[in-house]
C-alpha cells in the first residue's frame, strides 16, 4: 500500500514539472519575443535611410521665351553620418541644346543638403519639353552595396520670343568625370526659326546627301572613289582646323604667361595634343605636355569654343608635391593615416589628378602584409590647399549586420517551437497561380510607331527614326520568334534577345514573304541616320511610318 501511494505521488510531482516547465518556456518565447520586436524597430529606421535627390530651375521666369537662360539644378541630400561620394547621370536637353552628363563625381557632407548647379542652358526654341530624371548611384555606408536612386522628371515650356533667333549656334556638350576620367567635349548645329532661305538650303542639301547615299547603296565604284575624296578633304580640313586653333591658342595671353611660367621653372614642350570636334565648328580640346631633364612632368590644359580660350589650366609635378605636402599637414587625413598605420597598412601609391581648374582629387593606397586587406583615403583638395573631404575605404570592411541574423535564428526557433508543441494543426489548400497574361505586342508596337511620330515632330529626329526602327523588330521578335522569348524576362527587360534589321528581313523571306520588299526599303532608309553626313527629313520618316503601319496592321 505504501509502495502504491509513493509511486502515486512521484507521478503527480514528475506532471507538476512538466506543467511549470511549458509554462516557463512559453513566458520565455513570449519576453524573447517582446525584445526582438522592439529591438527591430530600432534598427529598421537605420536601414531606411537613403539619398535624396530633387530637379529643379533656378529662378524660373513665369513666362520663358526664347533666347532666354535655363539653369538646371539638383538638390541633394545626404542623410548618413558620414561624406558620401556619389555618381551623377543627368541629361538635360531640349531642342538640340543643353548638356550630357555621362558621369560626374561628387561628394556630399554628411548629414548635409547641397545644390548642384549646372551650366545655364539658352532656350532656343519655343514647344514643350521634359527633362529626364537624374540617377545617381553611390554604396550603402553600412553593406557597401551600389544604390540607385532617381530625381523627379521636371516640364519646360518655352514661348515665342520677340526677338529673331535665325542662324543660332546650339550644342550638347557631353561630361564624363569619373574614375580618372575628365572629358568635356560640344557639338553643335544651327538652326533657323525664322529664315525661310535656310530652311531651302538645308532641304537641298539633304536632297544632296540622299541621292549620294543611293548611288552608294548601288555600289557604285565612281561614288566610292568621290567618298573617299571626300574623306580626304575632310581630313585636309580637320589639319587646316588644328592650325587655325593651335594659333589661337598660342596667341592667347593667359596661355603664354602659364607656357613661360613653365619654362622659367626649366619644362620643356614635349607635345602638343590638339584634338578638334569633328563638326568643323573650329572648337575643341587641348592640352600641352612638358618635361624637365629628371623627369618631373607638368601639362597646360583648356579648350577652344567660338575662337575663345576657355578654362586654361596648368598642373605640374611641383604643384603635385606642394598639395601632397598640404595634405599630409591636414589633421584629419592625418588622423586617418594614422589609424591605418597602427592597424598594420603600408602605403603603397599616393596621387593628386586635376579635375577642374581649381580643383584635384587624390588617393592614397594602402595594403596590409598580414592579412592581404586593402584600403584607400581619398577625396578632395583645392589648388589652394583647402582639403575639402576625408574619405576611407577598406576592402573586406563592410559592418554586416550580424545582429538581424542572430534575430532571424531566434525567430525561426521560436516559431519551430511554436507550430511544434503550441499551434494546432490547419488544413491548408493548395495555393493558385494565376496563369501569365500574354503580351500585347502588336498593340504596344503601334504605340512604339506613334511615339517615334511624336519624337520626331519636338525635333528629335535620329532618335526618332531609331524607335520607328525598334517598333518593327519588337513586332517581329513576338509575332514569329515568340517560342524563344521568355515571357517574364522579357516582361521586365523588352529590348533583350532583340532581333535585327537583318535578321527581321532573314524572317520575312520565310515567313511573311508579301512585306520582304517594304522591309528591306524600311530598314534601307532607318540604316542610313548611322552615316555622319545624312540629315532625317519629312519624306523619308513619313516613308517608314507608313510601312510600319503596313507591316504591323492596324
Amino acid at each position: 500500500m505504501n509502495k502504491r501511494c509513493n509511486n502515486y505521488n512521484s507521478d503527480n510531482t514528475t506532471n507538476n514539472m512538466n506543467n511549470n516547465t511549458i509554462k516557463n518556456l512559453r513566458k520565455n518565447i513570449i519576453f524573447i519575443s517582446i525584445c526582438l520586436i522592439y529591438i527591430l524597430f530600432i534598427i529598421t529606421p537605420t536601414y531606411a535611410q537613403e539619398l535624396i535627390v530633387e530637379k529643379h530651375i533656378k529662378e524660373l521666369p513665369e513666362n520663358l521665351k526664347e533666347g532666354e537662360k535655363v539653369t538646371v539644378m539638383l538638390k541633394i541630400t545626404n542623410p548618413f553620418d558620414t561624406d558620401l561620394p556619389i555618381k551623377i547621370v543627368d541629361k538635360n536637353i531640349f531642342a538640340n541644346n543643353g548638356l550630357d552628363i555621362e558621369c560626374l563625381e561628387q561628394i556630399i557632407p554628411k548629414q548635409s543638403t547641397v545644390e548642384l548647379e549646372y551650366t545655364p542652358i539658352t532656350a532656343y526654341v519655343e514647344g514643350k519639353y521634359t527633362l529626364e530624371k537624374a540617377k545617381i548611384t553611390y554604396n550603402d555606408t553600412i553593406t557597401k552595396n551600389e544604390i540607385e536612386v532617381e530625381s523627379n522628371t521636371y516640364d519646360l515650356r518655352i514661348e515665342k520670343g520677340t526677338t529673331s533667333t535665325s542662324t543660332i549656334q546650339q550644342g550638347i556638350t557631353t561630361i564624363n568625370k569619373c574614375d580618372g576620367k575628365n572629358t568635356q567635349s560640344t557639338s553643335y548645329s544651327s538652326q533657323s526659326s525664322n529664315s525661310q532661305e535656310q530652311k531651302q538650303k538645308e532641304q537641298e542639301q539633304q536632297q544632296n546627301t540622299q541621292n549620294k547615299l543611293n548611288n552608294i547603296n548601288q555600289e557604285n565604284s565612281q561614288n566610292m572613289q568621290n567618298l573617299q575624296k571626300e574623306m580626304q578633304e575632310e581630313a585636309q580640313k580637320q589639319a587646316q582646323q588644328k592650325k587655325e586653333m593651335e594659333e589661337q591658342i598660342e596667341s592667347n595671353k593667359k596661355m603664354y604667361n602659364e607656357h613661360k611660367k613653365l619654362e622659367e621653372e626649366g619644362y620643356k614642350l614635349a607635345e602638343k595634343n590638339i584634338t578638334p570636334e569633328s563638326n568643323n565648328s573650329g572648337n575643341g580640346d587641348f592640352e600641352y605636355k612638358y618635361q624637365k631633364e629628371n623627369g618631373d612632368k607638368a601639362s597646360i590644359t583648356g579648350n577652344v569654343n567660338n575662337k575663345n580660350v576657355e578654362n586654361i589650366s596648368s598642373f605640374s609635378s611641383n604643384d603635385e608635391r606642394r598639395l601632397m605636402k598640404a595634405l599630409e599637414n591636414n589633421t584629419k587625413f592625418n588622423k586617418e593615416k594614422e589609424t591605418l598605420e597602427k592597424e598594420g597598412f603600408e602605403l603603397q601609391n599616393k596621387s593628386i589628378t586635376p579635375t577642374t581648374t581649381n580643383m584635384t582629387n587624390y588617393n592614397y593606397q594602402f595594403s596590409n602584409p598580414n592579412t592581404n586587406e586593402t584600403a584607400q583615403i581619398y577625396g578632395n583638395i583645392t589648388k589652394d590647399e583647402n582639403v575639402t573631404s576625408v574619405i576611407v575605404e577598406k576592402e573586406n570592411n563592410k559592418k554586416f549586420p550580424w545582429v538581424l541574423i542572430y534575430l532571424a535564428i531566434l525567430l525561426i526557433a521560436g516559431y519551430y517551437y511554436w507550430s511544434k508543441y503550441i499551434k494546432k494543426p490547419t488544413i491548408t489548400e493548395p495555393i493558385k497561380i494565376p496563369p501569365k497574361k500574354p503580351i500585347n505586342y502588336h498593340k504596344k508596337a503601334l504605340s512604339m510607331l506613334n511615339l517615334a511620330e511624336k519624337t520626331y515632330e519636338i525635333g528629335n529626329k535620329k532618335e526618332a527614326y531609331e524607335k520607328a526602327s525598334y517598333a518593327v523588330r519588337y513586332f517581329y521578335k513576338y509575332k514569329f520568334e515568340s517560342d524563344k522569348i521568355d515571357q517574364n524576362e522579357s516582361k521586365n527587360n523588352p529590348t533583350k534577345k532583340e532581333l535585327t534589321g537583318s535578321e527581321v528581313i532573314n524572317i520575312s523571306n520565310k515567313k511573311d514573304t508579301k512585306n520582304k520588299t517594304k522591309l528591306r526599303e524600311f530598314f534601307n532608309i532607318t540604316n542610313l541616320v548611322n552615316f555622319a553626313k545624312y540629315k532625317p527629313n519629312d519624306s523619308d520618316f513619313n516613308k517608314i511610318l507608313k510601312i510600319g503601319n503596313d507591316v504591323i496592321g492596324k
